[in-house]
């Protein structure tokens, strides 16, 4: 399992004990499929971008999306060094 999946899920799972919520209240103020939900948390599915925007607002999350390290070139206009 990826590990930042693995972390998200985590943070979900803390966020669901601290408020106290199980999978079908939380899918139901999230306006979710409770069964999606429930393969997210368990890190069996990945969910959109915008259903990640909804279980971060009803449990109080806010989501950063991290950037992918940008790929380094040898310089120049297509990615060759001149000499």
């Amino acid at each position: 399992m990826d590990k930042r999946r693995q972390t998200f899920s985590e943070e979900i799972r803390a966020a669901c004990r601290r408020q106290p919520l199980g999978n079908n209240a939380l899918s139901r103020l999230a306006g979710l499929d409770p069964a999606a939900v429930s393969r997210f948390i368990t890190g069996k599915r990945f969910l959109t971008p915008a259903s990640l925007d909804k279980l971060a607002a009803v449990l109080g999350l806010h989501v950063v999306q991290e950037k992918p390290a940008r790929k380094k070139t040898g310089g120049g206009k297509h990615g060759k060094s001149r000499k």
